[in-house]
């Protein structure tokens, strides 16, 4: 858990210098959205608890966080998601980076990802749009997934 903290830290502070909103989502439910300049985020995930907002003052309304003051404002939280299922949408376009364990298989990903790295025993998945979709399984899937051979491939 720390190690996936660590890594979701490194990769938010490297990217709140860019100037773009972005969403690290980790398949044990953590999710991190650092936003630039956006009014409003829906949270991504079911049965949403431990939310802290920093950088500005908000009101929860109907699963949308709106913001008072929309600069520079990160959100953190813990949600539940179906296993092996990731999806979630912005009202807005953002950077997504699905966080899962370099054993997993991925089955299906909407939008096609900008990118595949691997850090330690971690795929760092990048997706850019306004939603995403991203099925996939802890166990192998010979014929119907796709592993990262697949996925260098796909993005060629």
């Amino acid at each position: 858990m720390k190690y996936l903290l660590l890594m979701g830290l490194l990769i938010s502070v490297s990217l709140v210098g860019y100037g773009q909103s972005s969403v690290v989502i980790y398949y044990n439910g953590t999710v991190v959205a650092h936003l630039d300049n956006e009014s409003v985020f829906h949270l991504i995930g079911d049965n949403i608890t431990n939310l802290k907002v920093l950088g500005t003052k908000f009101n929860l309304t109907g699963g949308y966080l709106y913001f008072y003051n929309s600069t520079k404002v990160t959100v953190i939280y813990d949600a539940n998601f179906p296993k092996g299922v990731i999806q979630g949408s912005e009202p807005y376009n953002v950077t997504f980076h699905v966080i899962v364990p370099s054993s997993y298989t991925f089955a299906y990903i909407s939008p096609s990802p900008l990118s595949l790295e691997t850090s330690g025993s971690l795929y760092n998945l990048t997706l850019s749009g306004s939603s995403l979709d991203v099925l996939y399984s802890a166990e192998s899937q010979s014929s119907s997934g796709f592993g990262k051979e697949d996925l260098v491939i796909l993005l060629a």
